[in-house]
């Protein structure tokens, strides 16, 4: 690597992974900028602060993980020119906001549904909008903001297809699709996002190639995912429909380089 390439930080939870397998496998596919990983598990990115130009770990689980997984107790960023945060806002999870309550121009209460309680719009704006402020990317970009360097968010994977016969977990969201209200709920998720978080970063949608009927990840992206890990992770079991393999991390890393700025 060349240090006159400009500096890019990935900052992540555990669906950081597959965006960092795909880069260890062709690291000359994104030539144009010098790429690094920090990773933690679930919820920890919003467990990680700024201080001094060093992002710190403000919990004991936090510096565990910052140790086991990077072998650093804390890191300075000011040299790095740009940043990426990967996951930590939960998509899939947010179906259970609107699994009882809903407002009267969703398409299931249009078609006559009358089971739900009835809420107004607003109502479940404001319940997205919480959700994504106090989720661990909400929590990091308003640390990292400060510094003045371009962000971009990346999501979560959605639920793989296969995860739609697993009702024991995910009938929230299997049901959120099942009656028609998926499309619905993801333009009023995206909009919660871009209020959120859209003022101080970049927001990356899902790959478009990755989606079955745009609310699953097609199961050939998800099946062999790995788990985060000090060096390459053991692989996930077979019933994990959450997370993506490497060649939904290559998907991803390709919309990352050509939304960063030129170098």
């Amino acid at each position: 690597m060349s240090g006159d390439l400009p500096r890019v930080l990935f900052i992540g939870n555990s669906h950081s992974g597959a965006l960092r397998l795909a880069y260890a496998a062709e690291p000359d596919r994104w030539p144009r900028w010098d790429v690094y990983f920090l990773g933690v598990l679930a919820n920890r990115l919003g467990e990680l602060d700024l201080r001094g130009g060093r992002l710190v770990p403000v919990t004991d689980a936090a510096a565990w993980q910052l140790r086991y997984y990077n072998h650093v107790r804390n890191l300075d960023v000011t040299g790095f020119d740009a940043f990426v945060i990967v996951g930590g806002t939960s998509w899939v999870r947010t179906a259970g906001i609107c699994a009882d309550h809903r407002s009267l121009d969703f398409p299931s209460i249009v078609a006559g549904a009358t089971n739900p309680q009835l809420v107004g719009r607003p109502f479940l704006q404001a319940a997205l909008r919480w959700r994504l402020q106090a989720s661990s990317t909400g929590r990091l970009l308003s640390r990292i903001r400060s510094l003045g360097k371009p962000v971009l968010v990346v999501p979560e994977p959605m639920l793989s297809e296969d995860g739609a016969d697993d009702r024991k977990r995910y009938a929230a969201y299997v049901d959120l699709v099942g009656r028609g209200d998926a499309g619905h709920w993801l333009s009023m998720y995206r909009e919660a996002r871009e209020r959120v978080l859209g003022a101080d970063a970049t927001l990356l949608d899902w790959p478009r190639s990755a989606l079955v009927d745009g609310v699953y990840t097609a199961s050939a992206l998800m099946r062999g995912s790995k788990r985060l890990g000090p060096v390459e992770g053991d692989a996930h079991p077979d019933d994990d429909y959450e997370h993506a393999n490497a060649a939904y991390g290559a998907l991803v890393m390709e919309q990352i380089m050509r939304a960063l700025p030129a170098g």
